[in-house]
């Protein structure tokens, strides 16, 4: 891309001056008479380096500057002035400029800044092209990651849907669903601390590391045992913790069989009372010990009865003014109001309350929903 720059000056003879430098390095230079024509010209057109004079009828340098940058993040500007004191050069400096050139100009100094100038402008496009490729390498594995959600319309007599929010361009949290046999699915839950690009790498071993060991089909507490225990003495010169809530789903029998490592209790629906139960597993978190500390607990879901799992993203998303958590209670509140819907409808109901509670405030955690009910 050819080097472009905008001469703001209303001088002739020095617009003259200037130009002759500019040209004479190979740049393509356009010229401003005053600030509102160059501000005209800046909106049609983005150049890499502007050369201002302060003291011009109508919108003067300074104003063209503070003009400039509401329009461009960190334009690169090199002042001309006349005035040559102490508090002008340190005026001159809080206006956010690279440079600054005092008239009459002097060849040999207007050229060392200019070239400094040309500099920082080709690192900042370079360093612009390297962040567009580590965005463009991100979109990439967000895509990967998503393909790694499963599909739930294959589970017969239950009508399933999730939803993943991430924090940033990569999730921390995973979730994953697969049958370990005919007749049992089993789902996991997984918030990896932090978020980002360490947790969701870090998500993906966790995830691997399951489906391996629920190859040999154990309980839930036995397979968070079992993964826990690997992972730690893989992972024995890194540290990792990570919340966990293995669900597994019987059809024949419709008994759901829960097991949690330090993971916020699922909540359970009953048709039948109304009413909505926290469903609380022992275990603390995974990578924090290697001794066996996890239960089962099992439910027998019936016919309009739901069980809601979800990471605490949800529970401890901060209203707009960081006073109040959504809680649980909330939580709860929201369940109840929306869970004669279909799965999807109540997931889409709880992420709505969630983002009106904090006003649609970037999101400080990541936030996974995932909503079982018996149909």
């Amino acid at each position: 891309m050819a080097l472009s720059i905008l001469i703001v000056e209303d001088s002739k003879p020095y617009q003259l001056i200037v130009k002759t430098f500019c040209t004479s390095i190979g740049a393509e230079c356009d010229i401003a008479e005053n600030g509102e024509i160059g501000m005209l010209m800046c909106k049609k057109k983005d150049y890499s380096i502007y050369i201002v004079d302060l003291m011009m009828p109508g919108m003067n340098g300074k104003e063209f500057i503070e003009e400039l940058h509401k329009l461009y993040p960190e334009p690169i500007i090199i002042v001309q002035t006349a005035e040559d004191t102490s508090q002008s050069v340190i005026d001159i400096m809080k206006l956010g400029v690279f440079d600054y050139l005092i008239k009459p100009l002097d060849a040999n100094r207007f050229k060392m800044a200019l070239k400094r100038a040309i500099d920082f402008e080709k690192l900042k496009r370079d360093e612009k092209k390297r962040i567009a490729r580590f965005h463009g390498e991100l979109s990439k594995v967000r895509e990967i990651q998503a393909s790694f959600q499963p599909m739930f319309h294959s589970i017969s007599g239950f009508d399933i849907a999730s939803s993943i929010l991430p924090a940033e361009e990569l999730s921390g949290d995973f979730l994953d669903g697969y049958f370990i046999d005919d007749g049992l699915y089993q789902i996991i839950l997984c918030d990896v601390s932090g978020h980002g690009i360490a947790s969701a790498y870090i998500g993906v071993e966790i995830r691997c590391a399951f489906r391996i060991f629920s190859q040999e089909k154990l309980s839930p507490s036995d397979l968070i045992d079992r993964t826990n225990r690997h992972l730690i003495n893989e992972k024995n010169k890194a540290n990792f913790f990570a919340t966990v809530l293995v669900c597994q789903i019987d059809l024949m029998t419709s008994t759901i069989t829960l097991s949690s490592a330090g993971h916020p209790p699922a909540f359970h629906y009953d048709s039948v009372s109304g009413e909505t139960t926290g469903i609380i597993c022992r275990g603390t978190l995974m990578g924090f010990t290697t001794e066996k500390i996890y239960s089962d607990v099992r439910i027998d879901i019936k016919k309009g009865d739901a069980l809601l799992l979800y990471s605490d993203g949800i529970t401890e998303a901060l209203s707009e003014d960081s006073s109040s958590m959504y809680d649980e209670v909330r939580l709860k509140n929201t369940i109840k109001e929306n869970v004669n819907g279909s799965s999807l409808e109540l997931v889409h109901s709880i992420v709505e309350s969630v983002y009106t509670f904090s006003n649609y405030n970037v999101l400080e955690d990541d936030m996974t929903l995932l909503s079982i009910k018996k149909i």
